[in-house]
């Protein structure tokens, strides 16, 4: 089966103590154990497929030790390959390479409500929070053999969790179209219709999120003609004024 799904996708690549069973491969396998069969055949070919970019990331560090910077991106183009090749659907291979390309998203006492909200931002529909975070304690418990403490690192995961939580009940979870500015409002100001909007509404998006900005028509407008100003001559930006709506 593992043949099968990964095709010519080495994994027996050393990648924790210099150990019997310490490979991706083994690491691997022992994660998809420790999964619930509950949360589906879909999340455990995620978990099966998180680290299938290490083969392509490995290098040797100072410290003598292998790294892997990056496996999670480049693993995810791999998982979106695989699940292709599976003739999975479009919804379920959004899902598993959204997992594999989340699953080393930052999760510990400095883990903020901004940046988990920005991650449920980046998740497809169908795949949540909640999913990331039972990723990442298959993860774990596939490294728990070797690794003494990877049971403190769940606490990590209980913060995660929490924060998520938090904004599913304020509903504070904004999207793009939650704002107080669109494309119009953009052309209003001089923007080309491009890949600018996309750039300047997210980049709008983050602020609000880390309540920099109020999500406000007016204090968007101003945000942008503040920060695009400086590119003038690459975009052009008017200051727009106040539509009177009066008749």
């Amino acid at each position: 089966m593992t043949k099968f799904v990964l095709g010519n996708h080495k994994c027996n690549i050393n990648t924790m103590e210099k150990k019997p069973g310490s490979d991706v491969l083994s690491h691997t396998l022992r994660a998809v154990d420790a999964t619930p069969t509950e949360y589906g055949p879909m999340f455990r070919l995620a978990v099966l497929l998180h680290d299938v970019g290490k083969r392509k990331t490995r290098t040797v560090g100072d410290d003598n030790e292998f790294h892997f910077y990056g496996h999670e991106k480049v693993g995810a183009e791999d998982a979106a390959n695989i699940c292709n090749r599976m003739k999975l659907s479009k919804k379920q291979t959004q899902f598993v390479v959204a997992l594999v390309r989340e699953h080393m998203f930052m999760m510990d006492e400095r883990t903020t409500k901004g940046a988990v909200k920005r991650l449920m931002q980046r998740l497809p529909e169908g795949c949540t929070a909640k999913d990331v975070a039972r990723m990442r304690i298959s993860d774990k418990m596939g490294n728990m053999f070797f690794r003494n403490n990877s049971a403190h690192k769940l606490i990590g995961v209980a913060r995660f969790i929490e924060l998520a939580n938090e904004i599913e009940e304020d509903e504070s979870a904004l999207k793009v179209t939650d704002l107080n500015i669109n494309g119009h409002d953009l052309m209003d100001m001089g923007f080309e219709p491009g890949p600018i909007f996309s750039e300047i509404l997210n980049f709008c998006l983050a602020e609000v999120i880390e309540e920099r900005i109020e999500n406000t028509r007016e204090s968007l407008i101003a945000f942008i003609n503040e920060m695009y100003t400086f590119h003038n001559e690459m975009y052009p930006v008017m200051v727009v004024e106040e539509k009177n709506d009066e008749v």
